[in-house]
């Protein structure tokens, strides 16, 4: 016999997330984060910033 559960947040009615859901969002989020962070990094070093020192003075 196969079960199926769902996850519905009995407060407000919505699906909510597996474990195992959450994590590979969080995940893919980390990994957008990560790529917009080195997008920056690149910006700058083109304008002739060093991103690895921008509070040195």
């Amino acid at each position: 016999m196969n079960f199926i559960f769902f996850n519905l947040d009995d407060a407000s009615n919505q699906w909510k997330p597996t474990p195992a859901e959450q994590v590979a969002q969080e995940r893919q989020r980390a990994e957008q984060e990560r790529q917009r962070a080195e997008k920056l990094a690149e910006y700058l070093r083109n304008q002739g910033i060093d991103p690895d020192n921008l509070l040195e003075t």
